[in-house]
């Protein structure tokens, strides 16, 4: 995952979604959604002095990618094309187009 190249915005319900792809090994768009309910979770964990000692040890890549992020932008509607994948999937007939569209792909591909 690559938090340089994804989108956050706020949801319908008040949370808050992180959409963006993840190309290696495989490629996957995914969808992460914080709610309210979600922050006491986050704030103990945050907290934990396991997770305070990679922070102090990691502390100098961490400022070279702060450094860094603005070299990278999410795509141009990246959270249309989740949302459409996610809606795809979740239906069976989205499921099947999807499967023939590939193996149109696969097929047109080889020789």
């Amino acid at each position: 995952m690559d938090f340089r190249k994804c989108e956050v915005r706020r949801s319908a319900d008040g949370g808050v979604e992180i959409l963006g792809i993840i190309t290696e090994p495989v490629t996957w768009e995914y969808c992460i959604t914080f709610d309210k309910e979600d922050v006491p979770g986050l704030i103990r964990m945050a907290f934990n002095p396991h997770i305070l000692a990679l922070i102090m040890r990691h502390s100098p890549l961490l400022l070279g990618y702060l450094r860094h992020l603005h070299d990278f932008a999410p795509e141009d509607g990246l959270s249309d094309k989740v949302q459409n994948a996610y809606r795809e999937m979740m239906n069976k007939a989205g499921r099947m187009d999807a499967w023939r569209r590939r193996k149109e792909d696969q097929a047109a591909t080889q020789p």
